[in-house]
């Protein structure tokens, strides 16, 4: 399971927070402060965890696009600007 998949099944503000976490053990402890029980295989360090960074600001409050030509990028929900990877 990705970390992903998981986070999705979160409410809203907890799934933000998780978005931001810049490690495993980071997504781990804001679980455990919420309350929230996690799969096994995040114990086991199998999640994915690789939160992409706008190359502009640095945050990691960025959301998938897709342009209207068809190519994937991101945009950064804290400077606004556009990138691909």
């Amino acid at each position: 399971m990705e970390l992903e998949e998981f986070v999705k099944t979160l409410p809203k503000r907890i799934a933000m927070k998780a978005y931001r976490c810049e490690s495993l053990f980071d997504v781990m402890m804001l679980f455990e402060a919420e309350g929230i029980d996690y799969p096994e295989d995040l114990i086991a360090g199998t999640f994915f965890v690789n939160p992409i960074r706008c190359p502009y600001c640095e945050s990691v409050n960025v959301v998938e696009i897709v342009n209207s030509d068809g190519s994937e990028g991101y945009r950064c929900l804290d400077c606004g600007q556009l990138f691909t990877i």
